[in-house]
């Protein structure tokens, strides 16, 4: 049978992926990626956070086009995957990651596609405070070339909780990273959409296998 998703199920059974509560939070070159494959293949429930409008830059590396500029990145992405996926449910929230209570408290995933480590921070205690079984996906983009790398993937130890990124406090106050409130960082579309897909197949293998991760590669 010819249906939506039969290329895909010999290897991802769809109910398990229509059961599943993920959430991805920003929507820049990583995040619009991943948003973007979890609507393909049929994640049941998605919600997308971010702060920030299109602008003119964002067309080159992001999915977002010249019409789009001057609205929500969320209102434009929400809009865009209910017409790929009619079949999942999408909520998007328009707003900055402040505080963990923010986040739904039933989540399976969080897609942790952010430019700074006080936001990592915020979904850190989220895990250990509202919802010590979501597995955490984070990555980002290096400041210091037009490179691409993936930090720490899951980070459900066993029987404990363990940071993604070790010493967080420290790192919050040392932060010198260029983000997109200052200098943009530069990055590249090609090496951004490889960082999503992989980030989106790392789920899948987890979803399906069980299978972890510490570190996997950088991208140059």
């Amino acid at each position: 049978m010819n249906s939506r998703y039969s290329r895909q199920e010999s290897v991802v059974e769809s109910e398990k992926l229509r059961k599943t509560r993920v959430c991805v939070v920003g929507l820049g070159a990583c995040g619009g990626v991943v948003a973007d494959l979890l609507a393909r293949i049929g994640v049941g429930t998605i919600y997308l956070m971010e702060y920030d409008i299109v602008e003119l830059h964002n067309i080159a590396g992001q999915r977002f086009k010249e019409e789009d500029i001057g609205k929500p990145k969320v209102d434009v992405m929400e809009k865009e995957l209910k017409k790929i996926n009619s079949e999942i449910t999408i909520f998007g929230m328009n707003m900055k990651l402040t505080n963990e209570d923010q986040l739904p408290k039933d989540l399976d995933y969080i897609f942790s596609c952010v430019d700074n480590y006080t936001a990592r921070k915020i979904l850190s205690d989220y895990q250990k405070r509202i919802n010590k079984k979501v597995i955490i996906l984070d990555g980002g983009l290096n400041s210091s070339s037009s490179t691409t790398g993936t930090n720490q993937m899951y980070i459900k130890g066993k029987n404990k909780i363990t940071d993604f990124y070790p010493k967080l406090n420290e790192k919050i106050q040392q932060e010198q990273r260029t983000t997109c409130t200052g200098e943009l960082i530069p990055s590249l579309v090609t090496t951004t959409t490889v960082l999503g897909a992989l980030r989106v197949h790392q789920f899948l293998q987890h979803l399906m296998e069980g299978r972890e991760y510490l570190d996997l590669m950088n991208i140059s």
